[in-house]
């Protein structure tokens, strides 16, 4: 065997063992999760298929996003912070088919004049990823079509974030879509992207990400926050005046971050996490993933305290997404599973 031979044999054996140990340790292998909670937590039906996401008013009512994997159907639900007994209710929604609704990632914009609360909804029909548009009536609970918005740029869409009546930034979670997920995770690409659209068109604001997942704004609107779940972090830019972005701080968590919510007071992160990532592809059927939620807080020069608030090895409570506080209560929403709701009483 020639010295060049050995060399190359020598690589590749280093690559597949480079490879193996981030497959272990990006999976959550090697990991061990401890079962607890700020304070009693419960099941909230009717839902049963998946909570993915979830956006809180200030009024207290939250938005749910529900049935993006598996059947029966798609749907968007409203929960009362400040009725609780009232429970989930379901939305009507106006001019718009629900046989035409594939939910994702969400956000709301609010006009700071007249309060009107419009939703932008990452919709993924199948012929199309788009970010679909609603006007919202509380008191109704309905929510009425305006418009979809597609771009060619808007390749495997997963959450979005509304910086203004009609302009948003979102995230591609892959290059080519989502079934060649797995494919992206093992060999951990980096082909994800953030992308902004100012009202017209789409044009790229962040590149080579890995798994761009959650998005979300501090109340200020000068900085965003991505998280990038293959990569097991959250990436913190800084918003420039013509909507550009550029890097402060990327932030290792050591788990996988789906979604991000952000305290509108305090400015701190509220991240949905996916600690064993292989507990998520050991069902065919429904995902058995564990669930944790991590509470960021940024000091001035962006030196962070993370708390670990709430955790469940998937005995109880499966594949955690994203949380939302209000008060002293926060909801957990799952990716094809339950809602629950948990009472705050320390963590």
């Amino acid at each position: 065997m020639t010295p060049m031979l050995k060399c190359i044999l020598f690589a590749g054996l280093v690559l597949l063992v480079q490879r193996i140990m981030y497959v272990v340790v990006g999976f959550g292998f090697h990991k061990t999760l401890f079962d607890h909670a700020p304070g009693p937590c419960r099941k909230l039906p009717p839902i049963e298929y998946g909570s993915e996401d979830i956006t809180t008013l200030p009024s207290g009512i939250a938005i749910i996003s529900s049935g993006l994997y598996g059947p029966p159907t798609s749907n968007l639900y409203t929960y009362n912070f400040n009725n609780p007994d009232k429970g989930v209710q379901e939305v009507k929604l106006v001019n718009f088919k629900r046989s035409n609704l594939y939910p994702h990632g969400m956000s709301t914009w609010i006009d700071p004049k007249s309060g009107k609360v419009t939703l932008f909804l990452v919709n993924h029909s199948p012929d199309r990823e788009a970010v679909v548009i609603f006007d919202f009536n509380e008191a109704e609970n309905t929510l009425s079509y305006k418009k979809t918005i597609t771009d060619t740029l808007f390749t495997s869409l997963n959450d979005v974030v509304a910086t203004g009546p009609d302009t948003f930034y979102a995230t591609n979670f892959l290059l080519f879509g989502y079934k060649y997920m797995l494919l992206d995770k093992i060999l951990r690409l980096s082909f994800a992207s953030v992308v902004f659209y100012d009202g017209e068109k789409a044009s790229f604001v962040a590149t080579g990400l890995s798994g761009a997942n959650g998005i979300n704004i501090s109340p200020d609107k000068r900085t965003v926050y991505v998280a990038t779940t293959f990569s097991h972090q959250v990436r913190v830019y800084s918003r420039k005046t013509d909507s550009s972005l550029e890097p402060v701080k990327i932030l290792n968590i050591y788990t996988a971050p789906d979604n991000i919510e952000v305290d509108p007071t305090t400015g701190d992160l509220l991240v949905g996490c996916h600690p064993l990532v292989h507990k998520l592809l050991s069902s065919k059927e429904r995902i058995k993933g564990a669930s944790q939620i991590l509470h960021i807080h940024f000091d001035g020069d962006w030196n962070e305290t993370i708390r670990e608030v709430y955790a469940d090895n998937g005995n109880n409570f499966k594949g955690s997404s994203v949380a939302s506080f209000y008060g002293n209560q926060m909801l957990v929403g799952s990716i094809t599973g339950h809602l629950l709701r948990c009472d705050v009483r320390g963590f």
